[in-house]
């Protein structure tokens, strides 16, 4: 049998079609789920019981099938674009177009654009063109998880307003907005691996030359508000201020 062609009674799983088409399967916590258009489901393989026999034989129960069955854990969101799906250990996190919402599943799918005040942002900064869902061509929503860091990327190709922002699991709040445009990203142990803005590269963040990105210098700054104008006194009873500077190589 080709098992790539062809497929048994029981190797056959359908599932509700009002809430749109199959874009995306995730193994998240060593469990399978599948996300529609509209919705988010769990499915359930081959589901074993066992138990011990009079004879002290063990008895293994079962369904008989391969795909036995599926439960909707939200009909409420779901995601046009199955590479803004991404797992860390504690969550899956999706973006869904439809709501201008992104999402992660705990248990629960929980919007955390609407919990972290993003709402607004979102659903002024997003184009119904990412529904192409192709990051190599510059068109739909690439994601990516840091475990170092514990940081959730996600961008947002778009004609005219492409960004990227993050999410930390630690902070549990959106951290930062950034201008590099991944058009993949690639995470394995303290390996986080992003590609160049022609996709002809790959880079490894977090190492390599201080304010070089993607071959670029960017020089830095920053300003120190030391006693901003204000109607009151400010009063500093001491200050600490620690860093490393380097100047002409030195």
């Amino acid at each position: 049998i080709d098992s790539w062609t062809d497929f048994l009674p029981n190797e056959i799983l359908t599932l509700d079609g009002k809430y749109g088409s199959i874009n995306s399967l995730i193994n998240f916590n060593d469990e399978l789920y599948t996300i529609q258009d509209k919705a988010l489901a769990f499915i359930s393989i081959s589901p074993r019981v066992q138990v011990q026999g009079s004879d002290g034989v063990a008895v293994q129960l079962g369904t008989g099938s391969i795909l036995d069955r599926y439960k909707y854990l939200s009909t409420e969101y779901g995601t046009l674009n199955k590479w803004s799906v991404v797992t860390s250990p504690s969550g899956l996190y999706f973006f869904d177009l439809l709501n201008k919402s992104f999402n992660v599943f705990k248990g629960s799918v929980v919007s955390l654009s609407t919990d972290k005040q993003m709402h607004h942002y979102f659903n002024n900064n997003i184009d119904l063109l990412l529904k192409t869902d192709n990051p190599l061509i510059k068109q739909g929503i690439s994601a990516g998880y840091d475990l170092v860091n514990n940081d959730v990327f996600m961008t947002f190709l778009q004609d005219g307003n492409n960004y990227t922002i993050s999410y930390n699991e630690r902070k549990n709040n959106f951290i930062s907005f950034y201008d590099y445009l991944p058009s993949i990203y690639i995470s394995k142990g303290d390996y986080f691996i992003t590609t160049s803005p022609n996709n002809k590269s790959i880079y490894r963040q977090y190492h390599g030359e201080y304010n070089k990105f993607y071959d670029i210098y960017h020089p830095s700054s920053f300003v120190l508000n030391v006693n901003p104008e204000s109607n009151n006194d400010c009063v500093f009873d001491n200050i600490n201020f620690k860093s490393d500077v380097t100047l002409n190589n030195v």
